[in-house]
């Protein structure tokens, strides 16, 4: 479980805060992709990413990342 959803967890809360929100991002980026957040925005607005790939479509909303193909 991701650090931020933990901590969501142990607290028994229901909403992540904007920084927990950025920190769960960041989290997904690594975990799925092995880069950071700003480098997935940095590709999702080079239009480098994957188009068929559910993961992509998650970490964008996630982060607020709008998709070329969306």
């Amino acid at each position: 479980m991701s650090a931020a959803l933990a901590k969501l967890e142990a607290e028994q809360r229901d909403q992540l805060t904007p920084e927990e929100a950025a920190q769960f991002a960041e989290e997904q980026a690594r975990q799925y992709f092995g880069i950071s957040l700003d480098e997935f925005r940095r590709l999702a607005a080079a239009d480098e990413l994957p188009k068929d790939n559910p993961i992509v479509v998650h970490l964008a909303l996630l982060a607020g990342v709008e998709l070329h193909t969306c």
